[in-house]
């Protein structure tokens, strides 16, 4: 029999009133408050957590009677102003996130009464918000949920979920067999699919599920063509389906696969960080999902999407890497710490840079003393949710962490997310540039006193090679170190301006985005008497020419000098670079011909 979740928080309710954690108790009062703005805006396209909350809260104040008949008119009432709804991906957010507090129902528990009144407010809103085809999506899944709920191995005490597991794994491998150890040990793994998955997964439909089962695989993550747009098409949490991949993997493949019948395999290459730390998939779900929600969806570059794409592609420098040298210079906890610094290293952004923050002398300016302003808030508002004065239990990675572990965690996220900040990009550059030459030139000294070597075959031997030879040379080592830790913070900058290194589809999509959010920031700063920032003025600056100064001076230099590091980069990358370059030099010159610049 299956261990009982707990309830979430907004589902521990007394009747009428729920208890919001960041705030007061919600009444049926309270939430037709917070959801009435959507009645009177008629662009609406995106749900302030606020209202996400009183939508969750809506549903599950009808446990007892008066709550359910006060509920029900409230969504009667919405329902009488839906031409201010019309909006489609509006109406599809709204009934996704109505269906994750369906999974998460399904998984407490309810009383008969309780649970028959619940469901059927649950599905007035959804009906409401999502349309009669969410609604039926939503029957769908709950009836594939109550399917897997009574299939059970009463004799080994195994779930229908681990048995599927079985068999899946006995079709795939051929010869393996049904034991009483190998049900042992997949009991003893403790998979379970609802546990497992979190529910913004089993809220997907089965076609999105297995569309994303191919693109959230190790194999295409490691991908530098990989393309984040394709994933948050097919999902609103795009960083929490991204970040729950990596930081989970390979448990998190194995969950998706599961869920979609499909052969449960391993790849050869993983992190596996569940072999030298403490990894609970559900408290990094968690705080996956409170940072998303942390982020300005409405921002056109600086999102949730962003944050995941950065994830990803701090992943695939590290996949360019050959392993040996990958294994031996980093250990798992640097690497995890930098793709979980990846996931809020943006988190908050307000779509203004440091600039408008200083010239504006804005709150988090005065606060942060006009130094690095952006990124200290971004390493604040995640070191307080895992660290600080916001940690909760259900999403405390480190809780059973050693505490030099922690501060050793601590450390890389905190360096890796300042080290974004673009005021010290080039002074970055130089410094890495200067201590590869010196390491470079100290390798040559010792390789030529011991074999003399040509000093020639050393100019072309990679950094990583170098550095994984001679990491326990006495007289190099802190040298050496200090190297591994510039490299490291570097990986985190480099994803975060890969932008344009990326397939053209993906480089257009990303200029568009910024270029979007820069020409807002400059209307703003307009609009206040404050200086232009760079980039930022409408009237001035050309897509074409700006995408060509950013790739010369800045993104060339920065990922010319990452080749010299990882020979993957050179080859892979390096090339994708050449061909953006090509590409605006192609626009510029078609839009020179039209008159146009």
């Amino acid at each position: 029999m299956t261990k009982a979740l707990e309830k979430p928080p907004f589902l521990k309710s007394n009747g009428k009133r729920t208890t919001n954690q960041d705030g007061p108790a919600w009444t049926i009062q309270s939430c037709a408050e917070v959801l009435a703005p959507l009645l009177e805006n008629d662009n609406s396209n995106t749900l302030a957590p606020s209202q996400l909350d009183a939508i969750r809260h809506l549903c599950f104040l009808s446990s007892s009677d008066s709550g359910h008949g006060e509920s029900s008119k409230i969504v009667k009432h919405i329902q009488s102003n839906l031409n201010t709804l019309r909006d489609r991906r509006f109406r599809s957010k709204m009934a996704k996130f109505i269906n994750d507090t369906l999974a998460d129902c399904s998984a407490v528990g309810y009383g008969q009464k309780e649970k028959s009144q619940s469901e059927s407010t649950y599905q007035d809103v959804l009906k409401t918000f999502g349309g009669q085809s969410a609604y039926r999506d939503a029957v769908q899944f709950q009836t594939r949920t109550n399917e897997r709920k009574v299939i059970h191995l009463r004799k080994n005490r195994v779930s229908g979920v681990r048995i599927n597991l079985l068999i899946n794994d006995y079709k795939c491998g051929g010869t393996r067999d049904l034991s009483a150890g190998r049900v042992n040990q997949v009991w003893s793994h403790k998979y379970d699919l609802h546990q497992n998955c979190p529910p913004e997964w089993n809220a997907l439909p089965a076609e999105a599920k297995t569309i994303l089962a191919e693109l959230l695989s190790w194999q295409n993550l490691s991908k530098w063509e990989f393309n984040i747009v394709e994933v948050a098409n097919l999902t609103a949490d795009p960083l929490l389906l991204v970040g729950w991949a990596l930081l989970c993997e390979p448990m998190a493949q194995e969950a998706m696969n599961l869920s979609i019948g499909a052969c449960v395999t391993k790849d050869a290459k993983s992190y596996d960080f569940s072999q030298f730390i403490t990894i609970d998939p559900r408290a990094i779900c968690n705080f996956l999902r409170e940072i998303e929600r942390k982020y300005k969806f409405e921002n056109p570059y600086h999102n949730n999407i962003h944050a995941a794409d950065v994830t990803q592609t701090t992943h695939c420098l590290f996949q360019l890497m050959d392993e040996k040298y990958l294994k031996r210079i980093w250990d798992p906890i640097t690497i995890f710490s930098l793709l979980l610094s990846a996931t809020f290293h943006d988190v908050g952004h307000p779509g203004t840079n440091n600039l408008f923050q200083e010239h504006a002398m804005t709150p988090l300016a005065i606060q942060y003393n006009d130094e690095a302003i952006l990124e200290n808030m971004h390493s604040a508002v995640g070191h307080n949710l895992l660290l600080g004065e916001d940690k909760r239990e259900e999403w405390d990675i480190f809780a059973n962490w050693a505490q030099s572990d922690k501060v050793n965690a601590r450390k890389v996220m905190k360096a890796s997310i300042l080290g974004t900040d673009m005021s010290h990009h080039f002074t970055q550059v130089e410094e890495l540039n200067s201590l590869i030459g010196k390491v470079r030139g100290e390798a040559e000294d010792i390789s030529q006193d011991n074999t003399g070597a040509d000093q020639l075959d050393n100019q072309d031997q990679p950094i990583l090679s170098i550095l994984a030879q001679n990491m326990e040379s006495p007289d190099e080592l802190e040298e050496y170190n200090l190297l591994v830790d510039l490299i490291t913070k570097f990986l985190l900058h480099a994803a975060d301006i890969s932008n344009p290194a990326k397939t053209e589809d993906l480089v257009k999509y990303w200029a568009d985005g910024a270029l979007s959010e820069f020409f807002a920031q400059g209307d703003k700063e307009k609009e206040m008497g404050l200086p232009i920032s760079p980039l930022c003025d409408r009237d001035t600056v050309k897509r074409q020419d700006s995408q060509i100064g950013f790739i010369k001076f800045v993104i060339q230099p920065s990922f010319d000098l990452l080749g010299e590091i990882i020979p993957g980069v050179k080859k892979v990358v390096v090339p994708r670079i050449e061909k953006s370059l090509e590409y605006w030099e192609r626009e510029k010159l078609s839009m020179s011909m039209k008159g146009d610049v």
